[in-house]
């Protein structure tokens, strides 16, 4: 007994899962498996297609084509199908007569290139720099550049290799980084552009970009933080690590409202970051619950640049913490992975539901991402935050144990 055979439609290309996208020159595979056809026709865009086993470079009327694509851009192929019966698109039957269109995006080779510009105080773009080797371009110490790709290609990932800059590497998505410089010398730029698929790679190198000359620019603290048990004072460019003097400098610890007196047992500089100055006190240890203030009275203090450091007060340390709440990958601690779902209203009723939340990328602490609240009329907001699996989290406090809670706004 025959047994009539259902018509529906199945398409497929062989970079179906990465967006139909290819390099030029490259190829792509295009299926039908459709049952119940009668009779079908490719278009392919004239003058841009090779078609493999064919002359003809326009239309196929085979189940299976296989084409390479030989210029930039976005290219629609057509897929013109008549069916025995009216077909089914997924579970809905819609007709005899189909028309499809299958968008290409075919990607130019990746060639690099980039453009810099000196950035004013006010983060405005400055003076273009020279793009080639050798142009030693000079930035006064602790200024910086913004250096942005413009090349071709498409790449997904940029790394950045800068020689004697800070930050001294880069990887990821960014089109635009801003590079400062703190120490004399010429360096270096490297540039890596690459693409996972279709895949593509080149990289991009100039030496001696670089030239950083002395500055006018006073020479100033950035921040006060720990490093290895001792104090890392950190400035804004390099140090002459002969003219410091230990008497020049106070440091003052306070925990549970006592002052604790300190010496200063030597100072000395940061031989990977000439920057930096590391305080070790005589005979007195820091832990991150005190409170820890480092003044320095001007004195003999200068740069590598030959500026006299300026005078600052009762700097406060800033420990490096460990954020234990990132160990949680349910838990979206810096609204990189979750959604407003992520953070509910408790019922609190009048007028603590009179608010919005959203996620933005305006102004983020860390990563990308922010929760952007708007509250209006006097109202309030009570929410609590569950894991993006919908649970609550717990967290196993150990005895003995001091945790700050903070938040930033």
């Amino acid at each position: 007994m025959p047994v009539n055979e259902t018509s529906h439609q199945v398409i497929y290309t062989s970079e179906m899962d990465f967006d139909n996208k290819i390099q030029v020159h490259g190829k792509i595979s295009f299926g039908d498996v459709s049952s119940g056809v009668v009779s079908r026709t490719w278009t392919f865009p004239a003058g841009v297609v090779d078609i493999v086993d064919t002359d003809n470079d326009v239309t196929s009327t085979e189940a299976t084509v296989t084409a390479f694509f030989n210029e930039v851009g976005q290219f629609d192929v057509h897929l013109s199908q008549t069916f025995s019966d009216d077909a089914y698109v997924g579970n809905t039957q819609v007709g005899k007569e189909l028309d499809t269109v299958i968008v290409v995006t075919v990607l130019d080779t990746i060639r690099p290139a980039i453009q810099a510009h000196y950035l004013n105080d006010d983060g405005t773009l400055g003076a273009e720099l020279n793009i080639a080797d050798g142009a030693a371009n000079e930035v006064p110490a602790a200024e910086k550049i913004r250096v942005t790709y413009s090349g071709v290609g498409g790449p997904d990932v940029l790394t950045w290799n800068v020689e004697g800059g800070s930050p001294p590497f880069i990887s990821g998505e960014q089109l635009s980084v801003d590079i400062e410089y703190k120490f004399l010398g010429t360096y270096d730029l490297e540039l890596i552009a690459s693409r996972a698929r279709p895949f593509g790679r080149d990289t991009l190198s100039y030496e001696d970009f670089i030239t950083v000359i002395p500055s006018s620019e006073p020479v100033v603290v950035e921040r006060v933080t720990d490093r290895d048990g001792n104090i890392a004072v950190v400035f804004n460019r390099a140090l002459d690590g002969a003219t410091i003097e230990p008497s020049e400098f106070d440091v003052s610890i306070e925990n549970d409202g006592e002052v604790i007196t300190t010496n200063i047992a030597s100072i000395e500089l940061d031989v990977v970051e000439p920057n930096t100055l590391i305080i070790n006190l005589a005979g007195e240890s820091i832990y991150n619950d005190d409170i820890i203030k480092v003044s320095y009275a001007a004195g003999g203090l200068i740069s590598a640049d030959l500026v006299p450091a300026d005078s600052f007060t009762e700097e406060i340390l800033v420990f490096n913490k460990v954020n234990i709440l990132e160990q949680f990958s349910s838990f979206d601690y810096s609204f990189e992975n979750g959604s407003v779902e992520n953070w509910l209203y408790q019922e609190w009723g009048h007028p603590w539901d009179r608010y919005e939340i959203t996620y933005s990328n305006a102004m983020a602490y860390e990563g990308e991402q922010s929760l952007y609240v708007d509250w209006f009329d006097n109202g309030g907001m009570i929410i609590k935050h569950v894991a993006l699996n919908g649970d609550s989290i717990a967290y196993p406090a150990l005895a003995g144990k001091a945790y700050e809670l903070g938040a930033w706004s």
